[in-house]
C-alpha cells in the first residue's frame, strides 16, 4: 500500500493542477476583474496620485457598457481639470467611446467643444477632435466647433491633428449639416489629400451638405471617375445623398425612415439624423416598430436606437414596447 501511494499521487497530480488552473481561470480571474473594474475601485483609482493609475481608470470608464452619472460626471471633471495631459487625453477618449454608444450630457458636449476651441496642447487637441468625431453619431456639436476642426486641415502647425480632423469631419458630416465654411475647407483639403480612405471620408461628409454648395457637387461628380475604387464608390454614394437631399429636403426624417418604398440608404441616413437629435415622444413608437422591418439593415439600425428611446420602466411606452 505504501508503494502505491506515491504512484497514485504522481498520476493524480496533473488532474489536481488542471482543476486548480480551471478554478483560477473560471472563478478567480473573473472575480478579480469584476472587483478591479467595479465602480468603487474605479473611483478610488481616479483619485490616485499617480497619473498612470488615473489614466488606466479613465480608460476603464470608457470601455464600460453602462456608465453611471457619477462616473460620467467625474470623467468630464477630469478632462476639464486634471493636471496631467495624458490623463486628460484618456478622459477625452473615454467620452468619445461613451458618446459613440449613447447621448452625452450637455456638460460633456460643452467640455469637449471647449477643448477643441481653446486647447493649445496638440496631443490633447487631437484627442478632443477624435472624441467629437466618434461621439457625433449620438451628439450634435455647434458650428464653431465643426469650423475649428475644418480650420485645422490647413494649419501648418497642427499637422499631427490633421488626420483626426479629416476623420472627425467625415463622422460629423454624416449626422449633421456642415456650414459653408467647413465645406469650403473640406473641398480645398480634398484636392491635396493623398490618402484614399481619408478622401472617401471627406466625400461622405461633403455629400451631406453639398446640395447647398455647388462647388462641392462638382467635386463629388468629378470624383466618381477617380482611379481609386474606394474614392469612386464614396463619390457615388455622396451623389445619391445629394440627390436625396434635393428631392426630400422638406420631408421629415421620420417619414423617410418609415417609408419602405424608399432606398435603404435614404432610410438609414434618416435614422442617423434622428439619432443625432432629440427624439420627440411621438417618434418613439414608429422607431421601435422599425426593429421588425423586413430590411435587416434598417432593423439593426432601429435596435441600435433603443437606448435613446428608454425613459423609465414605469413609462407606458417602456412597459408596452421596450421592456
Amino acid at each position: 500500500m505504501s508503494r502505491r501511494t506515491p504512484i497514485l499521487a504522481f498520476l493524480l497530480a496533473p488532474v489536481g493542477l488542471g482543476v486548480l488552473f480551471l478554478a483560477w481561470r473560471q472563478v478567480v480571474v473573473p472575480l478579480s476583474r469584476s472587483v478591479w473594474f467595479s465602480d468603487t475601485l474605479i473611483e478610488w483609482r481616479l483619485d490616485s496620485g499617480r497619473p498612470e493609475t488615473r489614466t488606466a481608470a479613465v480608460r476603464a470608464v470608457g470601455s464600460r457598457r453602462g456608465v453611471d452619472t457619477a462616473l460620467l460626471d467625474r470623467t468630464v471633471e477630469i478632462l476639464e481639470q486634471d493636471d496631467s495631459v495624458a490623463v486628460r487625453r484618456a478622459a477625452a477618449g473615454a467620452l468619445g467611446q461613451i458618446g459613440n454608444r449613447q447621448a452625452l450630457p450637455d456638460e460633456a458636449v460643452d467640455v469637449l467643444s471647449s477643448a477643441v476651441l481653446a486647447e493649445d496642447d496638440p496631443a490633447l487637441l487631437t484627442a478632443a477632435i477624435a472624441a467629437v468625431g466618434r461621439s457625433a453619431v449620438n451628439n450634435r456639436y455647434p458650428d464653431p466647433v465643426v469650423e475649428r476642426i475644418a480650420d485645422i486641415l490647413r494649419d501648418e502647425h497642427l499637422v499631427a491633428a490633421r488626420s483626426a480632423a479629416v476623420t472627425a469631419l467625415g463622422e460629423l458630416g454624416a449626422t449633421q449639416p456642415l456650414s459653408s465654411r467647413a465645406l469650403e475647407e473640406l473641398v480645398e483639403a480634398f484636392e491635396t489629400e493623398p490618402n484614399p480612405y481619408s478622401r472617401a471620408s471627406m466625400l461622405r461628409a461633403i455629400g451631406q451638405s453639398a446640395d447647398l454648395y455647388p462647388p462641392a457637387v462638382d467635386l463629388i461628380a468629378a470624383a466618381t471617375g477617380d482611379s481609386d475604387t474606394t474614392v469612386a464608390s464614396a463619390a457615388e454614394s455622396a451623389l445619391r445623398i445629394v440627390e436625396h437631399h434635393r428631392s426630400f429636403r422638406d420631408t421629415e426624417p421620420l417619414v423617410v425612415a418609415t417609408d419602405t418604398s424608399r432606398l435603404a440608404e435614404e432610410r438609414l441616413i434618416a435614422l442617423r439624423i434622428l439619432r443625432a437629435t432629440p427624439i420627440e415622444p411621438a417618434a418613439r413608437e414608429p422607431i421601435a416598430l422599425l426593429a421588425q422591418d423586413p430590411d435587416p439593415e434598417i432593423a439593426i439600425a432601429a435596435l441600435g436606437m433603443f437606448h435613446h428611446l428608454a425613459r423609465d420602466p414605469e413609462d407606458d411606452f417602456d412597459r408596452r414596447v421596450l421592456v
